[in-house]
């Protein structure tokens, strides 16, 4: 996507996380590489996840939108 030109990058898909479990590296380390080669132009995002049953129970982001490089949307 970056070589054709994109500047957003949106991503549907997701891995549930536990809470407490610590970011996946391959999602940020992709996400890290975008912004290094582009100067910071390519914004992606993600889906926060579906798996809560609010009011009485939440769940963590999940993989990749938990990653620090990458937008959570929800």
């Amino acid at each position: 996507a970056d070589e054709m030109g994109a500047r957003i990058i949106s991503m549907s898909l997701g891995s549930a996380r536990t809470a407490g479990q610590g970011v996946h590296d391959g999602y940020e380390t992709i996400a890290r590489r975008l912004r290094q080669r582009s100067n910071g132009g390519v914004l992606m995002f993600a889906a926060a996840g579906n798996g809560s049953r609010r009011p009485h129970y939440r769940e963590p982001v999940d993989d990749p939108a938990a990653s620090p490089s990458i937008l959570a949307v929800g």
